[in-house]
């Protein structure tokens, strides 16, 4: 492997990519309902669709960002935080009780600094994507999300 390819940033973004790739697929077979188990299916393979897209702008067609340029900026370190402190909250609090926290944090945090207006926006955003979500996966998929104490 060129050592320009290890000093690459999109090198390890596919290296990411596979790794989330491979989270997912061992999560899959935690899914006891084979039904429920469509939807991250579809979301793996997109993620490893991705991966492959990314290794290609690597190897193919030698795109290359030095590690040294990638920046983590404030409100994305906030994101993958939010996303983190959810994981554990799903098994407590169920998939629809998580989801509106983790929408809502996250909408907050693309929105700062906030007004009212942008308040509001974030609370009928978070309950739009909840209720779109629940008529998705129950209703026209059938499929059962994980549940938890508040449901």
């Amino acid at each position: 492997m060129d050592k320009k390819v290890l000093k690459n940033a999109e090198f390890y973004v596919g290296l990411g990519m596979l790794a989330v790739f491979f989270i997912v697929l061992w999560q899959i077979s935690a899914i006891n309902v084979p039904e429920s188990r469509l939807f991250p299916i579809f979301i793996a393979i997109v993620i490893l669709m991705s991966s492959f897209v990314q290794f290609y702008k690597v190897f193919v067609k030698k795109e290359y960002v030095p590690v040294s340029d990638v920046k983590i900026h404030l409100k994305e370190f906030l994101m993958i935080l939010i996303l983190l402190a959810s994981y554990p909250l799903y098994e407590v609090l169920g998939f629809y009780a998580t989801l509106l926290p983790v929408v809502f944090g996250i909408s907050l945090v693309m929105l700062f600094p906030l007004d009212r207006h942008s308040l509001l926006f974030c609370i009928a955003y978070s309950l739009i994507v909840l209720l779109v979500c629940f008529i998705s996966f129950y209703f026209i998929l059938g499929l059962i999300t994980p549940a938890g104490v508040l449901i």
